[in-house]
């Protein structure tokens, strides 16, 4: 992990331009953008240079600030994200509406978010974004973030983790 920029800064108009935001995304449906991530892949990604972010096209490497396990992770989605109930043990999320109105279930309540709104999930909180209204586009920041070794979704009556459900399926 290495991180030689200051800072870095996020236009919202910069991150719509991005592919990933088309709607001609090459799976059809698109899973948003990180710029702050816990794990570098390098088959997608490398390492920001400059602290101005820019928007990516398909099939180029995205510029991305690697935090480490622990860290923050950063990521802009729209209503064409795909999204399970699911909860996190370590993370603390924050989604902030940028744009439009998101509905999200939170401990089975629906909560309506509209631009400029923000709600908090402390660990352990169960939530789902619902594809209720259209369109919009939120940010969320995912503090003392593990990533995928902290996503735990409901199968066979427990709360299991998915990296661990999905590579069980892979064997």
């Amino acid at each position: 992990m290495s991180n030689n920029i200051p800072f870095l800064f996020l236009q919202k108009e910069e991150i719509k331009k991005d592919w990933k935001f088309s709607q001609q995304s090459e799976q059809g449906r698109e899973s948003g953008r990180k710029v702050l991530v816990n794990h570098l892949y390098d088959q997608f990604e490398l390492s920001a240079q400059q602290t101005f972010w820019h928007s990516s096209r398909a099939g180029e490497k995205v510029e991305v600030v690697e935090t480490g396990l622990g860290g923050i992770e950063i990521s802009t989605f729209s209503h064409r994200a795909k999204q399970e109930s699911h909860m996190h043990k370590i993370a603390t999320e924050i989604y902030t509406v940028l744009e439009g109105k998101m509905a999200i279930k939170v401990e089975n309540e629906e909560l309506v978010l509209l631009s400029g709104d923000e709600v908090i999930l402390f660990p352990g909180t169960v939530h789902e974004i619902l594809n209720t209204y259209k369109p919009f586009l939120t940010r969320v920041h995912a503090i003392n973030s593990y990533g995928k070794y902290d996503k735990y979704i409901l199968h066979d009556g427990k709360w299991q983790q998915l990296w661990s459900l999905q590579n069980q399926a892979e064997s």
